[in-house]
């Protein structure tokens, strides 16, 4: 865990450095305070999407794809380097594939690009070119793996039952963002003449936009899918914010103590980076001291490190407080992930705006089948000496199978491979919304 997270720290500086490092090979904002405030804004950006969430996939996509739409958004990338042009363009290339649907932020991207040059010149630059090339290896290596065969038809079939909203109500629930979208292009577009570089903030929101696309379509307002459009939005407004302030900066800079001042500067942004790498590392330190606030992580950290659990739940909360805990997780996934659609469509869907997929009555059936056995399996496999069982009910609703009454042991009852390993297992006092059982001799 701690080393999972050094890694990503250590990919945040060096995304930090290449954006600088593009920034300072730019036209426009070159002087050292413009810099460091910038630099300010991308080191607080990519440390925001906060510890739980720290290495999402979301965030892995912003670090990496950032240096990419701040060398083409600032056009400092006809200042670099072919080679460092084709970094641009590999990095943004394996950054897509994290979220392949936040593709959408490099099509606005590119298709801004072109419309104000009238011109497709660019999809022969050297950084575009290793962008689809990279993005093609890639391809064809998940092609020659079963995900394309087997795990994207489970996931188009059953994935769908997580969200909450449809992609409409969930843009129209979002009213703050799209007013912060307006104000910029208003601002963008009446003080064109006075800022010295307003596409680029143009450019930024544009991005945001496209990504708050590809947030939308997922139809869950979970906090790190909406981190790409709001990490963007952020470095719109900063970089907005650095140019309204060109006045003030350049008389700053024309000082006699600018050397020191440049210091100062940079000493604060480093400082910032400083702070927010010791407070990363504190939380995982302290991951665990949270057990006395939730029941779950309570209940787990009675058992010694290395114990094997396993939590019956369509939540993956329950992973995070196993490991946090020390103990071992007892199963291939991480959460029951294809349960909810297969009870939506037994019991009934929820009520609108949750989007809802009728599945056939033999791909229902092939789904329950599978999930029963891959269950069993599991525990035959792992053996855990715990295993919890999340209480679906009105009162407490399971993610995916809101506002109904769901006994999850008996629909896996109905298996008899399941309900042979399952005869092992001895129910006890439970806790919380959890019903506990403890394997027997």
């Amino acid at each position: 865990m701690l080393f999972l997270r050094l890694i990503v720290i250590a990919l945040i500086a060096g995304s930090v450095a290449w954006c600088v490092g593009i920034l300072r090979r730019g036209t426009a904002m070159t002087q050292p305070y413009s810099i460091g405030l910038l630099t300010c804004a991308i080191v607080g950006i990519e440390f925001c999407i906060g510890p739980y969430n720290f290495g999402q996939r979301e965030h892995l996509l912003i670090i990496l794809l950032l240096p990419y739409v701040v060398a083409t958004a600032t056009e400092a990338v006809f200042r670099l380097p072919f080679a460092e042009r084709c970094g641009l363009g590999v990095a943004a290339g394996i950054a897509i594939w994290f979220k392949p649907q936040d593709t959408l932020i490099l099509v606005g991207l590119e298709l801004f690009l072109a419309v104000r040059a009238r011109s497709l010149r660019r999809i022969l630059s050297p950084e575009f070119l290793s962008l689809v090339i990279t993005c093609s290896i890639v391809l064809m290596l998940v092609c020659m793996t079963p995900y394309v065969k087997v795990t994207l038809p489970l996931l188009f079939d059953t994935y769908w039952a997580f969200g909450t909203m449809s992609a409409l109500v969930l843009v129209l629930s979002h009213g703050g963002y799209l007013l912060q979208v307006l104000v910029m292009l208003l601002a963008c577009f009446v003080f064109h003449r006075s800022l010295r570089d307003w596409a680029t903030s143009a450019v930024l929101v544009v991005c945001s936009g496209a990504a708050f696309y590809a947030f939308a379509i997922q139809h869950n307002d979970w906090w790190y899918h909406a981190y790409p459009h709001q990490a963007l939005l952020l470095l719109a407004w900063a970089y907005l914010l650095a140019d309204f302030l060109r006045p003030v900066i350049d008389k700053l800079s024309s000082d006699s103590n600018l050397r020191r001042r440049a210091v100062f500067v940079a000493s604060g942004a480093v400082a910032v980076l400083l702070c927010s790498i010791v407070a990363n590392l504190h939380f995982v330190a302290t991951a665990g001291t949270h057990s006395q606030i939730d029941p779950l992580d309570q209940f787990l950290a009675q058992y010694k490190p290395s114990t094997t659990v396993y939590v019956f739940s369509t939540r993956e909360a329950a992973l995070s407080s196993t490991y946090n805990e020390g103990l071992n997780w007892g199963s291939r996934f991480a959460h029951l992930w294809m349960l909810p659609a297969i009870v939506q469509n037994e019991l009934g869907p929820e009520p609108p705006p949750a989007p809802f997929k009728q599945l056939s009555p033999e791909t229902k059936a092939r789904l329950a089948t599978l999930l029963r056995k891959q269950s069993a399996e599991d525990l035959n496999y792992w053996r855990p000496s715990v295993v919890l069982v999340e209480q679906c009910n009105v009162g407490h609703p399971c993610q995916g199978i809101e506002g109904k009454d769901f006994d999850m042991i008996s629909w896996f009852l109905r298996s008899p491979e399941f309900a042979a390993v399952w005869s092992h297992y001895e129910r006890q006092a439970g806790i919380d919304n959890f019903a506990v059982y403890k394997l027997v001799p």
